[in-house]
C-alpha cells in the first residue's frame, strides 16, 4: 500500500469524527479504495458511512488527484487536505 491509498483512510477517519450525521455518503475517484478503506474502520462507523458512484448523490467527494477524471472546479474550496511531506496527498470537498 501506498500513501495514496491509506489516505483514504485517514480522510474516511476525518469525516466520520469531525460530522456527527448518523449517514454520510462519500465518493471518489476510485471507488474500490473507498470501498477497502472502509472496511479498516471500526464497525460503528463503517455503517455510518455510504460510498456512492456518482459524486452528485455524495455529502463529500475525496480525491488524491492522480486521475483528473471529475470537475474539481466544481469545488473550488477543500474542506479537508492532507499533506506528507509539504505535498497534498488527499483533499475531501463537500458536496451538500
Amino acid at each position: 500500500m501506498n500513501y495514496w491509498m491509506l489516505s483514504y483512510w485517514q480522510g474516511l477517519e476525518l469525516l466520520v469524527q469531525h460530522d456527527s450525521r448518523p449517514h454520510i455518503r462519500v465518493s471518489g475517484q476510485r471507488r474500490e479504495l473507498l470501498d477497502a478503506n472502509r472496511l479498516l474502520l471500526s464497525n460503528a462507523d463503517r455503517t455510518r458511512l455510504e460510498v456512492v458512484a456518482d459524486y452528485k448523490e455524495a455529502d463529500y467527494f475525496l480525491t488524491t488527484f492522480r486521475w483528473k477524471v471529475y470537475p474539481y472546479e466544481k469545488f473550488p474550496t477543500a474542506s479537508y487536505t492532507l499533506r506528507r511531506s509539504g505535498k497534498r496527498v488527499l483533499s475531501i470537498f463537500q458536496v451538500k
